[in-house]
């Protein structure tokens, strides 16, 4: 069995069957503003189906006991009138899933600072198992800058419209 797990930028789509990048990053560190939402965007792949895969990971901590929050979100796939499949829709996953053979499989792990956070590196342990093992495990890394963002956008946008 080979098992892939590779980091993305969190903007980069990733299709359902694009194949496996030439030069993958198998670790990642993200860098964040105080009062600031910033995602660890990873793609798993196997050439044989897991039924019953896990993600994992632990509190982002610093070394004087600080922590972040954090989710974990599975993007999910919508196919275009030209037969093609795009990652489009995030949602909360929890529990175990089914890693489809020769497909890929978004994740994000979504990492909120408060305006209040103490500026410094945070670190979080990921595990990936399944099939009745440890697929991938690593370190995630992140850099809380010392200034906080506003709560409220400097400039008018359209998001939010209808």
């Amino acid at each position: 069995m080979e098992f892939n797990l590779y980091f993305i930028h969190s903007m980069t789509k990733v299709k359902k069957y694009d194949p496996l990048p030439q030069e993958k990053h198998e670790d990642y560190e993200l860098y964040s503003a105080k009062n600031e939402c910033e995602d660890f965007a990873f793609v798993m792949r196997c050439d044989e189906r897991i039924p019953d895969v896990s993600v994992t990971f632990s509190e982002f901590t610093n070394e004087k006991g600080g922590s972040l929050h954090a989710s974990l979100m599975r993007e999910y796939y919508v196919e275009t009138r030209e037969g093609e499949y795009y990652p489009d829709a995030a949602a909360p996953q929890n529990g175990s899933f089914a890693l489809e053979k020769d497909e890929n499989q978004p994740m994000l792990i979504s990492v909120k600072t408060e305006a209040d956070t103490e500026a410094g590196d945070y670190s979080a342990a990921l595990t990936v198992a399944g099939d009745g093992k440890i697929l991938y495990e690593g370190v995630l890394s992140l850099h809380v800058w010392d200034f906080a963002l506003s709560d409220r956008p400097a400039c008018a946008t359209a998001v939010g419209l209808y």
